[in-house]
């Protein structure tokens, strides 16, 4: 993460199939869009409180897609995906290897790879749930 002073960033180095070499940069969000963002996946995932969606991200294994599914298959799936998609707003890209510094704004086709994916939504909650 950068310096007090400039908004603070997440890079994510992509190592799966299709989207190996890409860049990604996770930008942090505005606390009071940050805290409706919280309380509208609360709702989506439908947990019975802020304690047990906190400890979600503050597991010290981290989250396992095994672990993500059975969370999810109880969730109201047009709210979650226009969750992904806002978070990803906040996302660039940097797509070519040769220039690790040249982001632009991420694109519908940017991201391959599901794991991918994981390793770009698992920075945005590192970046903007629990960093102290």
């Amino acid at each position: 993460m950068n310096d007090d002073i400039a908004p603070y960033t997440a890079t994510i180095m992509a190592r799966t199939g299709r989207d190996a070499g890409k860049t990604f940069q996770v930008n942090e969000v505005p606390p009071v869009e940050m805290a409706t963002f919280m309380l509208r996946l609360l709702a989506a995932i439908r947990l019975s409180g802020v304690d047990e969606l906190l400890g979600l991200f503050t597991s010290p294994d981290g989250a396992d897609m095994a672990g993500v599914m059975r969370l999810l298959a109880g969730c109201d799936p047009e709210a979650v995906r226009a969750l992904i998609n806002d978070a990803l707003r906040y996302v660039q890209i940097a797509p070519d290897p040769q220039h690790p510094g040249m982001f632009r704004t991420l694109g519908d086709n940017d991201i391959r790879e599901m794991a991918t994916l994981g390793e770009v939504l698992q920075g945005f909650v590192k970046l903007n749930v629990t960093a102290s």
